[in-house]
């Protein structure tokens, strides 16, 4: 999914609860929305009020991230 298609979805979705709402020591912020659609819930996690990309393990272990994004069904 694109950035654009993430944000019509949860526009469309239900929010149910904010999972969890951490700062760390350097001031970041990270979140994590949970949505119904469908029947189904999702989760949506923000580093900064943005929405994080899908992010990938690769080769040796290191870390890959993508341009696209993914809702994380739980």
């Amino acid at each position: 999914m694109t950035l654009k298609q993430v944000k019509k979805w949860i526009k469309g979705a239900k929010h149910i609860t904010t999972d969890y709402c951490e700062y760390d020591s350097n001031g970041n912020n990270y979140a994590r929305d949970v949505f119904e659609k469908d029947g189904k819930l999702y989760a949506v996690e923000y580093i900064n009020g943005e929405i994080v990309p899908y992010i990938s393990r690769g080769e040796l272990g290191s870390l890959a991230k993508h341009t696209t994004y993914r809702l994380k069904e739980i």
